[in-house]
Parts: C-alpha cells; sequence; structure tokens
C-alpha cells in the first residue's frame, strides 16, 4: 500500500496535505523524529527534504529504510554543512539525489 507522510509547522499545511492525499500529516518539533519511527519502524522507501534546513537535512538519513532512497530538494545555503556517517550510507545502500530544479525554469544559469 503506497502511504504518504508531511511533515510541517504549520496546521494549515498538514491538513492541506491530508487533502491531497497524504495518508499520515505529522507535526514538526520535539519528538517528531520518534513520531516517525513509531509509525514505520524500519524507516521509510523515500525520504524528500523540502526545508533546505541543514539539521532536517542530516536528519534524513536517520529516518530512511536500507535500499532508500533520499531526495534533497530544498535550498540549504551554500555555505552549509551536514554531517554523514559514510558506513551507514554504505551499510543501508541507500540512493542520494539533488535536484537543481531551476536548470529549466528560467534561461540557462551556470552550471548547468
Amino acid at each position: 500500500m503506497l502511504q504518504r507522510w508531511c511533515g510541517d509547522k504549520v496546521r494549515a499545511k498538514l491538513d492541506l496535505a491530508e487533502q491531497l492525499g497524504a495518508t499520515h500529516a505529522v507535526a514538526a518539533g520535539p519528538g517528531v523524529e520518534q513520531t516517525l519511527r513509531k509509525l514505520s519502524p524500519l524507516g521509510y522507501d523515500v525520504v524528500i527534504d523540502v526545508t533546505g534546513i541543514p539539521s532536517v537535512v542530516e536528519g534524513m538519513f536517520a529516518q530512511v529504510r536500507p535500499t532508500g532512497k533520499l531526495l534533497f530538494f530544498g535550498v540549504c545555503p551554500n555555505d552549509a554543512t551536514i554531517t554523514v556517517n559514510p558506513f551507514d550510507v554504505y551499510k543501508k545502500d541507500l540512493e542520494i539525489y539533488g535536484s537543481f530544479a531551476l536548470c529549466y525554469t528560467f534561461h540557462r544559469p551556470s552550471p548547468c
């Protein structure tokens, strides 16, 4: 069964996500990691960040299941860094994707 999950701090956005078909809408904040783990103890097949908040991006690695996929869609600050354990990426056999959507939105910017 396909399930769609959404997390946000704004209740109206969570309500909209449910109206658009989200199976679960989880309020972001303290304890969200434990809530997500309780809802899917093995982790998630696909985890997508749209926030661009480095701490959220870093937390994605704890939520993805083995052989899962991570998508960095949110735009983090250009000087931001995150800590990733390369052995965990190897052990979980993860696929990590980035998305630079502006390549096809405006005139061709560099470096596309």
